[in-house]
């Protein structure tokens, strides 16, 4: 994995209150890109927290996907693209997730530089239907009014605490269970793997097709391995892209932090 550069501490109101404690007492963890809060229409009611919460009661393996994505966003903020992030309309974005023949979303936007609102979740055939961007925007336009108003506080257990930190809040859904956090790490190393490809073939000016012939596989597949939820990334495959497009691949083994999220 590549190792977090820490961010410039610019607090922005309540909602950063905590990063800007961890900024005036030198904390040694890498601050995060981006804070990402979730939307509450009133006081400890989020629709967009009750989503999550279901999801990680009815389909674990989906909620971590998500918690990865989420954890990208703290991390990657304005520079998350395709495959992990999308533009719609209105100011809108879009992370992209992906479980066998089911697609997840999380629709979020950004207000001032250093906060991400994740607004609305839903599950979708093809594409995002307008009701649910016209619900994103318009909870976009009461976040701005009254940021304090709409950002949900929920539980940290590290420590016992309210936290406005997305990250720390569906990490407090999770739980402890090695398992789970084993999973949660794998989906983000797959996100990032997938948009390392992308990138690539995006610099190189390659359509899909293009670098399939010149790896020696099908457009299919390259398509495959640029889903940022795909599962079946190989070393062997890596060396072949790479070399497609004159890179090389370099491999670090880095300290594992205690969460590989943005603390």
């Amino acid at each position: 994995m590549v190792a977090m550069s820490a961010a410039s501490c610019i607090c922005e109101g309540e909602i950063l209150d905590e990063i800007s404690h961890k900024c005036d007492n030198n904390d040694p963890e890498p601050m995060p890109a981006t804070a990402v809060v979730f939307y509450q229409e009133k006081p400890g009611d989020s629709s967009v927290v009750l989503w999550l919460r279901t999801l990680n009661d009815t389909n674990p393996k989906a909620f971590d996907k998500c918690r990865a994505a989420i954890s990208r966003l703290a991390l990657l903020g304005h520079e998350l693209r395709r495959p992990e992030a999308d533009y719609l309309r209105d100011d809108i974005y879009e992370l992209r997730i992906r479980l066998g023949s089911v697609n997840y979303r999380l629709l979020y936007f950004f207000h001032g530089r250093t906060i991400s609102v994740v607004a609305h979740g839903l599950t979708k055939e093809s594409g995002v239907p307008a009701i649910d961007i016209k619900k994103a925007i318009a909870r976009k336009v009461a976040f701005t009014a009254d940021p304090a108003s709409h950002t949900f506080k929920g539980e940290s257990t590290m420590p016992k605490k309210t936290t406005t930190d997305a990250n720390k809040i569906l990490a407090d859904f999770a739980g402890r269970d090695a398992k789970r956090q084993q999973a949660f790490e794998e989906a983000v190393a797959n996100r990032e793997v997938a948009q390392r490809i992308y990138e690539l073939r995006e610099q190189a000016g390659l359509s899909q097709t293009e670098l399939a012939k010149r790896v020696g596989t099908t457009q299919s597949v390259i398509s495959r391995l640029e889903d940022a939820d795909y599962e079946g990334h190989s070393l062997a495959m890596l060396n072949r892209i790479a070399a497609a497009v004159e890179r090389r691949v370099e491999i670090r083994f880095l300290p594992r932090r205690r969460r590989l999220q943005p603390a």
